[in-house]
Parts: structure tokens; C-alpha cells; sequence
């Protein structure tokens, strides 16, 4: 499995959560989908599951990929302009 590939998977995992056989086919199939984006599969989380795949990539010593990495970066940039709006997050 491509290092890309790995990456898609973790994303996936972390969308489907523990309760995956609580979801309906359809929705694990679309999710599925993921696998096949690569990179570009962490576009797809919010700020949340965006945050559990890199504390994933910390607790395992695995490096981040720099293109997803600047992606989380400009997310948290955001969600806490929003929370200082006073936006719940």
C-alpha cells in the first residue's frame, strides 16, 4: 500500500469512528470512496476528525504528509477566527 493509500485509510477509520456497522451501506460506500483520493481524502473531515488523524500520526511517531499538514494548519487558523466570533466548534 502506497504511503498515500495509508494515509486515505487512517482518514477513513477515523470518519467511520467505532459504531462503522451502525452506518447504512449507502453511507460507507460513498465514504469508501475515500480510499481512492489519497491526500486529498482530509479535505473530506471536519476540524475534529482532522485533529484525531494527526494526534493518530503523533501517538505512532508516523510523519504527517506536509500537503495534509498545511491543510490543518489553515483549518485551525480558521476555526478559531470563528471562535472568536463566538461560532461554537
Amino acid at each position: 500500500m502506497t504511503p498515500e493509500r495509508e494515509f486515505a485509510a487512517v482518514c477513513f477509520l477515523v470518519l467511520m469512528g467505532k459504531g462503522m456497522t451502525e452506518h447504512s451501506p449507502d453511507y460507507i460506500a460513498e465514504k469508501i470512496s475515500m480510499l481512492n483520493m489519497g491526500y486529498d481524502a482530509f479535505a473530506f473531515l471536519d476540524i475534529h476528525n482532522m485533529r484525531k488523524v494527526s494526534e493518530w500520526h503523533e501517538k505512532w511517531g508516523v510523519k504527517m504528509p506536509q500537503g495534509p499538514a498545511d491543510y490543518l494548519a489553515k483549518s485551525e487558523d480558521a476555526a478559531a477566527e470563528l471562535q472568536a466570533r463566538g461560532v461554537e466548534i
